[in-house]
């Protein structure tokens, strides 16, 4: 379980505030997110013994320098068909996913239900994480934090103003270990759990700490043991610590080609198959919506019409998975704007 800390020595983001990520401008950005190691705290994620050899793709088509896209690559029933890196962006490249890594927890606790670490969606979170009690989290079950239906109060709509976001920014940069949990657990309630759709971030984590609560090894580790290494991951991930020593709580930072895989692994199981271990059903009902108030979200994917499901991360992250075409897309961007979805079509329909 190999870490790091950020180091300042011959560090080429040493002038680049980490508390910061919030109000960095894109060309800031875009050099913070390439080397996010050297920025924050993280823990490997070992890559597998075994990894998965692709043919290069015969790309034809040109990826505009200027678009805030860094890499798209697209697999057609698990060929790659395109792959295309700018702006010093390569195969090699480690990004962070932000928020498209929901997904990937979300996948981590139907791991943790396939090996009888959690009973049922349905328990209660207090269940795993007794210190909840008598917060606004009492009534809140798993199926809950999947559906970001907890009626936690949360602000997340507008990305870079969000005080909750901006604590989650301060605990990675000033590593703040262990102030997560109760920060969440402080918020208030606002509905009644499963009665609406409040996009919170928070739920994630929380998540997460049940997975810590349940395992006897870390995060990183679980997710090398039951994704990264089983599906053929070319490369070991990090995933960003919330203090030394301290529990998994931000992006995992991925090549594209390993994201690409692990689309590709989901949507095996979706149509049936067994690249990750999960329960049965689970991926098909995962990627299906389950929100309340219609909203098209499963257990921490985006859904959209024709069976199409998404993992979403701000600034332009993205995998699209398409099990009608059995096409699985990545895309790793430096978005101008934090919140808004990129229109990607355009490169879904240049794909060969």
């Amino acid at each position: 379980m190999a870490e790091s800390a950020v180091s300042g020595r011959d560090n080429p983001v040493a002038d680049i505030d980490p508390g910061g990520l919030l109000s960095w401008p894109p060309d800031v950005r875009r050099r913070a997110f390439r080397y996010m190691d050297r920025l924050y705290t993280y823990r490997v994620v070992t890559a597998s013994d075994q990894p998965r050899h692709r043919a290069p793709a015969q790309t034809t088509t040109e990826l505009p320098g200027d678009s805030g896209v860094h890499a798209v690559l697209v697999s057609v029933d698990g060929n790659l068909v395109r792959e295309q890196y700018v702006l010093g962006h390569g195969i090699d490249q480690l990004w962070p996913s932000f928020s498209a890594g929901k997904s990937i927890i979300s996948t981590l606790v139907g791991c943790a239900l396939a090996d009888g670490l959690i009973g049922s969606l349905d328990d209660p979170v207090c269940r795993y994480l007794p210190q909840l009690r008598g917060t606004a989290f009492d009534g809140v079950t798993l199926r809950h934090l999947q559906t970001m239906s907890s009626g936690i109060a949360w602000d997340e709509d507008s990305y870079e103003a969000s005080e909750d976001a901006e604590f989650f920014a301060r605990v990675w940069s000033e590593q703040l270990g262990g102030r997560l949990l109760p920060f969440i657990g402080g918020h208030a309630r606002v509905s009644r759990p499963g009665e609406r759709f409040q996009y919170n971030s928070g739920n994630t984590h929380v998540l997460a700490e049940v997975l810590a609560a349940v395992l006897d090894r870390s995060l990183s580790d679980y997710l090398s043991d039951k994704i990264w290494r089983p599906c053929g991951m070319e490369h070991e991930a990090l995933w960003m610590l919330d203090a030394p020593g301290g529990i998994e709580s931000g992006s995992i930072l991925a090549t594209g080609r390993d994201f690409l895989t692990f689309g590709e692994a989901f949507l095996d199981c979706v149509l049936g198959g067994s690249s990750i271990a999960l329960p049965a059903g689970w991926a098909r009902l995962a990627t299906l919506p389950g929100a309340p108030e219609e909203v098209e979200y499963g257990f921490s994917w985006w859904t959209a019409p024709g069976g199409i499901f998404e993992a979403r991360g701000v600034y332009g992250q993205l995998i699209h998975v398409d099990p009608t075409q059995r096409l699985v897309a990545v895309f790793l961007a430096v978005e101008a704007t934090g919140t808004a979805v990129p229109d990607y079509g355009r490169y879904l329909g240049q794909s060969g």
